[in-house]
């Protein structure tokens, strides 16, 4: 999932470094309030995202934050439908494979960026990760409930 979700973010600043990285979690919805800061308007409170700004002078830095992405299978048949719901760390992601009629959890992987970050060895069965795995799952039941069955957020 995680090759799935990435989107490269490219940001051209004013007076700003030349070729940094940075390897924190971002999504899509940063660019609102990114775009706001650097050019001084006011961030509304409602918004999801938050400014990425603090990266562009530290891209080392690891925003303390949970990104969480949901990836349908067989979505057009709702008796067959599983949604994968992902919670990505700056170092792990977490999925969970839920089956959508029933709520029951079909498959769980945990991926550890740091020693594989093309995701290709799932650890989840690995009890050095439990108390990870633990952490991580505990985020999944609110993202869950803030969702339909037909994938559109709750109003």
């Amino acid at each position: 999932m995680n090759i799935d979700t990435n989107v490269l973010f490219l940001f051209n600043i004013t007076n700003g470094g030349k070729g940094l990285i940075s390897e924190s979690p971002i999504k899509a919805l940063d660019i609102y309030p990114t775009l706001a800061e650097l050019y001084g308007l006011e961030i509304p409170s409602h918004l999801d995202g938050q400014s990425i700004v603090p990266l562009f002078d530290e891209p080392t830095l690891q925003m303390d934050r949970i990104i969480y992405i949901q990836c349908p299978i067989a979505r057009q048949d709702s008796d067959r439908t599983i949604l994968g719901y992902s919670v990505k760390s700056s170092r792990f992601n977490y999925v969970e494979w839920i089956k959508m009629n029933s709520g029951e959890t079909v498959a769980r992987e945990l991926y550890d960026h740091k020693s594989d970050p093309l995701e290709r060895k799932n650890v989840v069965e690995n009890i050095s990760y439990n108390d990870d795995v633990k952490f991580l799952a505990h985020k999944l039941p609110e993202r869950i409930q803030e969702t339909d069955h037909d994938q559109e957020l709750k109003k």
